[in-house]
């Protein structure tokens, strides 16, 4: 499963090192790694690094032939580090055969625009806490039309200093921008799994009486917590057995991409959507069919984001199990993003039964009803499918994951309410529940939570 078309491999030389370079040397964490990925890996190549500056006594760097689709990253900044100090050191040591690359990550777009003969360069402000900074892409005006005001990102850069009438400033100049947006990635193979899984939660999951037990001690409170994916990775690390339940497309491209810049590729392996993941010891589920896993094979359960409503959490807490609660306030905002576009409403019916008959034929594709009718996205066709049955207008038989074998019923002769049907109201049902939901998903009284939090 592929998401971005490029690969981040970011070098982690061995924490030993960085802390010997560190106390003997007295270099500042970024540097000693730049000095480790260059081939100074003990602590006399990098005082002969540091002490002599002819080129002929400078260690070859270690520098890696790159594929086409894979950059090697130096190391993950953020905005403690990007500072004057930083590239002064960085001009000192000479590391500009080849520049150091880095990864700044979840920054949010403020503005876009392009600059340079042709407009072919990008220019981006871009904001973390109240820093920002200026970014400029040579040759990446492409991204102009796919980037927004307040998209979140993750891009790859190297830094200099810029001076423009006597004013100096830290410029960030871009190779790569990984966007955090699902419409970024509505074609990918993982993106159509998530929303046809969607799809499928709601029509089998079934709705679970309140939890009402006080003995909620077993629950760890890290709402709106910074590094969920790090707290995630050293859980599956762990000895414990995890399951790690996802929601959100936000937080499955998140965690994906998390996963890819640890080089975890089998983490990645670990994915499933619905249902059981392939290991009993470690799970990570997509759009969760709480009755259909057994929650007791694992130690840890760990809910990255939000539900779409607080009834998803009760299958889980009876198992008193620990479970770690990771959400967060932009979880909330893009569930009802995501259900606007993933749940249909009586037109988005009418359209799709119009375009069933109007083909009149029995096999139908998905991926061809959403590139052909007036309904794009596949978790609402396939409800509507689901729900046309329902309403005694259509009988399918699903051949695949995309094709399905529909057969036209004899249209009902008096004036059918399709807004009546069982189905249709349990998925309604799903926004009503979720607009309560974010009103006190962040209210202490949600659960009894555990006050020492580890």
């Amino acid at each position: 499963m592929i998401l971005h078309d490029k690969v981040w491999k970011i070098k982690s030389p061995p924490s030993s090192i960085v802390e010997e370079l560190l106390k003997e040397l007295g270099l500042s964490t970024i540097i000693a790694k730049l000095l480790i990925n260059r081939g100074n890996d003990t602590v006399e190549k990098a005082k002969l690094f540091i002490g002599v500056r002819d080129d002929k006594f400078i260690p070859e760097p270690k520098v890696e032939k790159d594929d086409f689709s894979v950059l090697t990253i130096d190391s993950i900044l953020d905005v403690k580090d990007i500072s004057f100090k930083l590239i002064e050191e960085m001009n000192c040591l000479e590391f500009n055969n080849p520049k150091p690359l880095f990864i700044y990550k979840d920054i949010t777009i403020k503005k876009v625009s392009l600059v340079g003969e042709d407009d072919n360069n990008l220019k981006l402000l871009i904001q973390d806490e109240s820093r920002v900074y200026d970014c400029i892409g040579c040759g990446l005006s492409r991204y102009k039309d796919i980037l927004f005001k307040d998209d979140r990102a993750d891009i790859v850069f190297t830094l200099e200093k810029n001076s423009f009438k006597g004013v100096e400033t830290i410029q960030l100049n871009l190779l790569d921008i990984r966007l955090k947006s699902s419409r970024i990635y509505k074609d990918r193979e993982i993106v159509h799994k998530y929303f046809l899984s969607l799809a499928r939660t709601i029509i089998e999951s079934k709705t679970a009486n309140l939890y009402n037990s006080e003995n909620n001690d077993n629950i760890i409170d890290l709402r709106n917590s910074i590094g969920r994916e790090k707290i995630t990775l050293e859980n599956l690390n762990s000895d414990k057995s995890t399951l790690v339940l996802i929601h959100t497309l936000e937080g499955l491209i998140e965690l994906f991409f998390s996963f890819e810049d640890a080089e975890r590729s089998d983490l990645i392996d670990l994915i499933s959507f619905n249902n059981k993941s392939i290991d009993d010891k470690k799970g990570i589920i997509i759009n969760p069919i709480m009755e259909n896993i057994d929650l007791q094979n694992y130690e840890h359960i760990i809910f990255y984001d939000s539900p779409f409503n607080e009834q998803i959490f009760n299958h889980t807490l009876i198992t008193e199990k620990k479970v770690l609660i990771l959400y967060n306030k932009r979880d909330i905002k893009h569930f009802g993003e995501l259900l606007d576009i993933a749940l249909p409403n009586r037109n988005d019916l009418v359209d799709v039964y119009k375009y069933l008959r109007n083909e009149n034929r029995n096999e139908i594709s998905l991926i061809e009803l959403a590139r052909d009718s007036e309904v794009k996205n596949l978790s609402k066709l396939k409800l509507c499918i689901y729900i046309l049955q329902d309403a005694q207008l259509i009988r399918f038989t699903e051949e695949s994951k995309y094709i399905y074998n529909i057969d036209l019923l004899q249209m009902p002769q008096m004036k059918i309410d399709i807004t009546d049907t069982e189905l249709y109201k349990k998925v309604y049902s799903i926004k009503e529940k979720y607009k309560e939901f974010k009103n006190f998903a962040f209210d202490d009284s949600l659960f009894i939570f555990k006050k020492n939090r580890k």
